[in-house]
């Protein structure tokens, strides 16, 4: 259970969030309020990359542990499909007390990513030959990939027949709100299956993540459950999302059998569309650092800049641990128009654990493809395909 601190495309996860909860909810025999839910999603992610010509998300996350907020991110994420541009401010605070502020922004011609720990920017530009070819639109609609519709196929056959749950109610001006609220009676049993298993794996990813960190949180080891979900999706006179509303309570026990309860908060809105203006940072006073860009042609011509000597360590585990009995080298001697020369060699530093394994050789090969390939006959007389890259 953790936040991520790179958001994806917040418009297709947040909206599809809802619509995966809410299909529990849903018949699918008729046009109930799940059925208007997937209408409008369809008709907003295919608007947001096909009619919108920029638009702006605001999304707000919030996770409390028994009452106490102890992660959270905040992220204003603006679109310029016209212009191909998109740039994101976030805010977070992690599960582990770490506390972060990204900013990104990206166009055809240059990417800009703030790193907040090293109050650095690094920018990435991209020479004009190659920009047209970048040139993409920077919201894809995930319904057009089939992927995303047998998905869709299946939750529609697996889950359902809780349409009393959700409501349309109509508001002024032709606008409408579509909402569930289930009280943990009625949470499926699969749905609370399906939620202890993600919360058990979410949680062993993080602490792959965050295992030198030195807070401790609490990790849920049983009884898992939904205890309450509330669920609102507000939409226009065009039945288009504009916002969402989701609070889920969810309860477990850690190893001492102790119950906790964590409560997720999200809110998302979809606002100034076709008014929002998606700026290029200003760099001026700031530190930056420049990333040279690499071609595909210039890893295959400029090759001359490889040649040089390469070493390695090598290491053998006794009962003291990694010893050191030997290194290593691998020598790039001449490029003769893309004909690499070489050689390789090992030295021993122990007499009692020899490291050679191939001896020595010498190699003749064509570049290509960022790497270079060669056969080549150990101190054995075995043969070998040899790789560098």
């Amino acid at each position: 259970m953790k936040f991520e601190k790179r958001s994806a495309m917040a418009i297709s996860f947040l909206l599809g969030v809802f619509m995966l909860i809410t299909s529990a909810t849903a018949d699918i025999a008729t046009k109930t309020g799940y059925e208007k839910l997937k209408d409008s999603l369809k008709l907003t992610t295919k608007n947001a990359s096909k009619t919108y010509q920029n638009f702006t998300i605001e999304s707000n996350m919030a996770l409390k542990q028994n009452g106490e907020l102890i992660a959270s991110e905040n992220s204003i994420q603006k679109y310029d499909v016209t212009n191909n541009a998109i740039l994101t401010e976030q805010s977070s605070l992690s599960r582990y007390g770490q506390k972060s502020n990204t900013l990104n922004y990206e166009d055809k011609a240059m990417s800009i990513k703030y790193n907040s720990e090293k109050d650095i920017y690094y920018v990435y530009d991209r020479p004009e030959e190659v920009q047209d070819s970048w040139s993409r639109n920077p919201i894809q609609d995930p319904f057009e990939y089939e992927s995303v519709v047998d998905v869709e196929k299946i939750i529609d056959a697996l889950l359902g027949n809780l349409k009393d749950y959700v409501v349309v109610n109509q508001n002024e001006k032709g606008t409408k709100q579509i909402s569930a609220n289930l009280k943990e009676h009625q949470i499926p049993a699969l749905i609370n299956a399906v939620a202890s298993f993600v919360v058990k794996i979410s949680q062993e990813i993080d602490r792959n993540d965050n295992n030198n960190s030195k807070n401790a949180v609490t990790v849920l080891t049983k009884d898992i459950y939904i205890g309450e979900f509330k669920g609102r999706a507000d939409l226009n006179q065009n039945e288009e999302i504009e916002g969402i509303l989701l609070t889920t309570s969810l309860f477990g026990k850690d190893k001492d059998n102790v119950t906790h309860e964590f409560v997720v908060e999200i809110l998302a809105n979809i606002i100034d569309i076709n008014n929002t203006v998606v700026e290029k940072p200003d760099l001026t006073g700031k530190t930056v650092e420049k990333t040279m860009y690499q071609t595909y042609e210039s890893y295959n011509t400029d090759i001359d800049r490889y040649v040089g000597k390469y070493k390695s360590e090598i290491f053998t585990v006794n009962e003291k641990g990694f010893e050191k009995i030997g290194e290593r080298f691998i020598e790039i001697t001449k490029n003769d128009d893309g004909k690499v020369l070489g050689k390789y060699y090992e030295l021993n530093t122990d007499s009692e654990n020899k490291a050679e394994r191939f001896g020595q050789f010498e190699f003749e090969a064509q570049f290509e493809n960022y790497s270079i390939s060669f056969n080549f006959i150990d101190s054995n007389g075995e043969e070998y395909n040899g790789n560098i890259r």
